[in-house]
């Protein structure tokens, strides 16, 4: 039997995965990735406006490379979880 914890990183990389690369690199998820990926996987915190998007995207890119790779995302879903938590 696989544990929750082994479940839920399991999805957490599902989820990257079928977006990420849909623009090009598999590694990465670029805006419109990110974007369909809140869209899709988070309706109720969907983003109102394109200016809303970027800004959550930039936030992510710490390299500033343009894209997000897994570990930005996953900080971002942790930091998620945390607020969460509250």
């Amino acid at each position: 039997m696989t544990s929750p914890l082994c479940l839920a990183m399991g999805l957490l990389i599902d989820t990257f995965d079928r977006y990420a690369g849909k623009d090009g690199d598999n590694k990465t998820l670029t805006r419109a990735e990110l974007e369909e990926l809140l869209h899709n996987e988070m309706p109720t915190a969907e983003c109102r406006c394109q200016h809303e998007v970027c800004e959550f995207f930039n936030s992510l890119d710490l390299n500033k490379d343009g894209v997000v790779d897994f570990k930005e995302y996953i900080i971002y879903v942790a930091a998620l979880t945390a607020i969460c938590k509250k």
